[in-house]
Protein backbone atom coordinates (compact mmCIF):
# COMPACT_ATOMS: atom_id res chain seq x y z
CA UNK A 1 0.00 0.00 0.00
CA UNK A 2 1.59 3.52 -0.86
CA UNK A 3 2.10 6.12 1.76
CA UNK A 4 -0.87 8.53 -0.26
CA UNK A 5 -3.39 5.63 0.31
CA UNK A 6 -2.25 5.55 3.83
CA UNK A 7 -2.79 8.93 4.21
CA UNK A 8 -5.71 9.35 2.40
CA UNK A 9 -7.09 6.09 4.75
CA UNK A 10 -6.10 8.39 8.20
CA UNK A 11 -7.57 11.51 6.90
CA UNK A 12 -10.88 9.90 6.56
CA UNK A 13 -10.83 8.40 9.64
CA UNK A 14 -9.89 11.71 11.68
CA UNK A 15 -12.63 13.50 9.74
CA UNK A 16 -15.32 10.83 11.02
CA UNK A 17 -13.68 10.85 14.26
CA UNK A 18 -13.44 14.50 14.82
CA UNK A 19 -16.81 15.93 13.00
CA UNK A 20 -18.87 13.46 14.37
CA UNK A 21 -22.10 15.32 16.17
CA UNK A 22 -22.28 15.62 19.21
CA UNK A 23 -24.52 13.58 21.54
CA UNK A 24 -24.32 16.00 23.86
CA UNK A 25 -27.09 18.90 24.06
CA UNK A 26 -25.88 22.37 23.90
CA UNK A 27 -28.42 23.14 27.03
CA UNK A 28 -26.30 20.64 28.99
CA UNK A 29 -23.07 22.06 27.69
CA UNK A 30 -24.26 25.57 29.39
CA UNK A 31 -24.93 24.39 32.50
CA UNK A 32 -21.27 23.51 33.18
CA UNK A 33 -19.53 26.55 35.44
CA UNK A 34 -17.63 28.71 33.00
CA UNK A 35 -13.40 27.53 34.08
CA UNK A 36 -10.94 30.16 33.39
CA UNK A 37 -8.21 28.95 30.94
CA UNK A 38 -5.03 27.52 32.49
CA UNK A 39 -2.44 30.46 31.75
CA UNK A 40 0.24 28.04 33.92
CA UNK A 41 0.61 26.07 31.01
CA UNK A 42 2.74 29.06 28.98
CA UNK A 43 5.18 28.70 32.12
CA UNK A 44 8.84 27.41 31.45
CA UNK A 45 9.34 23.56 32.68
CA UNK A 46 10.65 23.20 35.90
CA UNK A 47 13.67 22.02 36.80
CA UNK A 48 12.20 18.91 38.30
CA UNK A 49 10.08 18.19 35.10
CA UNK A 50 12.95 18.62 32.66
CA UNK A 51 15.01 16.53 34.93
CA UNK A 52 12.57 13.68 35.23
CA UNK A 53 11.84 14.21 31.16
CA UNK A 54 15.62 13.32 30.49
CA UNK A 55 15.69 10.48 32.76
CA UNK A 56 12.85 8.89 31.15
CA UNK A 57 14.34 9.46 27.28
CA UNK A 58 17.50 7.77 28.99
CA UNK A 59 15.61 4.94 30.24
CA UNK A 60 13.92 4.60 26.85
CA UNK A 61 10.65 5.24 28.35
CA UNK A 62 10.17 8.35 26.38
CA UNK A 63 8.12 8.87 22.89
CA UNK A 64 10.68 10.42 20.32
CA UNK A 65 14.21 9.78 19.26
CA UNK A 66 16.44 7.56 21.61
CA UNK A 67 19.40 7.93 22.19
CA UNK A 68 19.67 11.46 23.19
CA UNK A 69 22.40 13.54 21.07
CA UNK A 70 25.67 14.26 23.34
CA UNK A 71 25.12 17.61 22.32
CA UNK A 72 22.63 17.94 24.66
CA UNK A 73 24.81 16.02 27.51
CA UNK A 74 27.59 18.58 26.54
CA UNK A 75 25.81 21.35 27.19
CA UNK A 76 22.90 20.39 29.81
CA UNK A 77 24.66 17.80 31.72
CA UNK A 78 26.00 20.35 34.91
CA UNK A 79 22.44 22.31 34.83
CA UNK A 80 20.33 19.56 35.10
CA UNK A 81 22.41 17.23 37.63
CA UNK A 82 23.58 14.29 34.99
CA UNK A 83 26.50 12.76 35.69
CA UNK A 84 28.02 10.73 32.99
CA UNK A 85 29.98 7.69 33.88
CA UNK A 86 32.68 7.60 31.53
CA UNK A 87 34.02 4.29 33.24
CA UNK A 88 30.62 2.41 31.97
CA UNK A 89 31.07 3.82 28.54
CA UNK A 90 32.57 1.26 25.92
CA UNK A 91 33.58 1.75 21.80
CA UNK A 92 32.25 -1.07 19.55
CA UNK A 93 34.05 -0.34 16.07
CA UNK A 94 31.96 -1.35 12.88
CA UNK A 95 34.90 -1.30 10.10
CA UNK A 96 33.57 -1.37 6.01
CA UNK A 97 32.83 -5.07 4.99
CA UNK A 98 35.81 -5.44 2.58
CA UNK A 99 38.16 -4.24 5.54
CA UNK A 100 39.97 -6.13 8.56
CA UNK A 101 38.86 -5.35 12.17
CA UNK A 102 41.02 -3.67 13.83
CA UNK A 103 40.08 -1.34 17.29
CA UNK A 104 40.73 1.43 17.48
CA UNK A 105 41.76 3.42 20.62
CA UNK A 106 39.53 6.55 21.91
CA UNK A 107 40.77 8.73 24.30
CA UNK A 108 38.87 11.45 26.64
CA UNK A 109 40.64 13.72 28.63
CA UNK A 110 43.31 10.55 28.84
CA UNK A 111 40.77 8.18 29.82
CA UNK A 112 40.72 5.45 27.48
CA UNK A 113 37.11 3.71 25.94
CA UNK A 114 37.08 -0.01 26.33
CA UNK A 115 36.98 -1.62 22.54
CA UNK A 116 34.02 -4.27 22.65
CA UNK A 117 32.38 -6.77 20.30
CA UNK A 118 28.71 -6.73 21.30
CA UNK A 119 26.30 -5.29 23.68
CA UNK A 120 23.14 -5.51 24.88
CA UNK A 121 21.12 -2.45 23.81
CA UNK A 122 17.16 -1.70 23.82
CA UNK A 123 16.24 -5.14 23.94
CA UNK A 124 19.00 -5.96 20.82
CA UNK A 125 22.81 -7.61 21.04
CA UNK A 126 24.81 -5.29 19.24
CA UNK A 127 28.15 -7.09 17.47
CA UNK A 128 30.81 -5.34 15.65
CA UNK A 129 29.81 -7.37 12.97
CA UNK A 130 26.15 -6.29 12.99
CA UNK A 131 24.18 -5.17 9.46
CA UNK A 132 21.56 -2.51 10.04
CA UNK A 133 19.33 -5.09 7.63
CA UNK A 134 19.87 -8.05 9.88
CA UNK A 135 18.90 -5.93 12.66
CA UNK A 136 15.47 -4.30 11.37
CA UNK A 137 14.38 -7.40 9.93
CA UNK A 138 14.70 -8.52 13.58
CA UNK A 139 12.41 -5.72 14.54
CA UNK A 140 9.75 -6.22 12.04
CA UNK A 141 9.91 -9.97 12.88
CA UNK A 142 9.16 -8.96 16.65
CA UNK A 143 6.64 -5.98 15.31
CA UNK A 144 4.77 -9.15 13.32
CA UNK A 145 4.63 -11.55 16.30
CA UNK A 146 3.03 -8.69 18.77
CA UNK A 147 0.39 -7.57 15.72
CA UNK A 148 -0.46 -11.33 15.95
CA UNK A 149 -0.86 -11.44 19.67
CA UNK A 150 -3.81 -8.40 18.86
CA UNK A 151 -5.57 -10.56 16.32
CA UNK A 152 -8.05 -12.22 19.18
CA UNK A 153 -8.59 -8.85 21.10
CA UNK A 154 -8.17 -6.46 18.70
CA UNK A 155 -8.66 -6.91 15.16
CA UNK A 156 -11.96 -8.92 15.72
CA UNK A 157 -13.30 -5.90 17.71
CA UNK A 158 -16.89 -5.44 16.11
CA UNK A 159 -15.90 -1.63 17.65
CA UNK A 160 -13.09 -1.64 14.52
CA UNK A 161 -13.79 -1.50 10.74
CA UNK A 162 -11.07 -2.81 8.10
CA UNK A 163 -10.64 1.14 6.70
CA UNK A 164 -9.60 1.82 10.81
CA UNK A 165 -7.42 -0.97 10.89
CA UNK A 166 -5.15 0.14 7.95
Amino acid sequence: MENSQILKRWAEYLRTVLNCSSVISDAAIDRFPHVDTNNDLDLPFSLTETIRAVQHISNGKALGSDPIPPDVYKHGCANFGIIINTAKMVVIHQPPTSAEYNAPRINDNGTEYKNVENFAYLGSTLEFNTRIDDEVAQRISLASYAFGQLQASMWNCHGFHLNTKL
